[in-house]
């Protein structure tokens, strides 16, 4: 299998940085979520394509493939325990805008070691 660099790699990688403040942003209301939730729910934190909080609903364990099938495509999403806290959500959330920072500084160094123009699509 082979990756080519496209624009929308770079900017799915840069939005995903962004992604990550908005859970952060929005962390009171996720653990708030996550002391509601029973040993049989988790729930599902979800950021939209264009970068807007959409809700950390309760959803039963058994229901979560479909749940999630459901979600806009585009969309962020991070899955917590019941009892999670807010530091909890904080280091998810920073792992995450780090994974995403470490993938657009790497798309970035190809893109300069390689072609000074990237393809509009993959």
């Amino acid at each position: 299998m082979s990756f080519r660099l496209s624009r929308e790699a770079l900017e799915r990688a840069r939005t995903s940085q962004q992604a990550a403040t908005v859970f952060i942003e929005n962390r009171l209301d996720i653990v708030r979520a996550c002391f509601g939730a029973t040993e049989e729910e988790v729930v599902v934190a979800a950021v939209s394509p264009d970068l807007h909080f959409a809700g950390a609903p309760v959803v039963p364990v058994s229901g979560l493939r479909a749940h999630v099938l459901g979600l806009e495509t585009g969309s962020w999403l991070l899955v917590f325990s019941p009892g999670t806290t807010i530091a909890d959500v904080e280091h998810r959330a920073n792992e995450m805008r780090g994974l995403a920072e470490a993938r657009h500084s790497l798309l970035e160094r190809i893109l300069r070691r390689g072609s000074s123009s990237l393809p509009d699509q993959q």
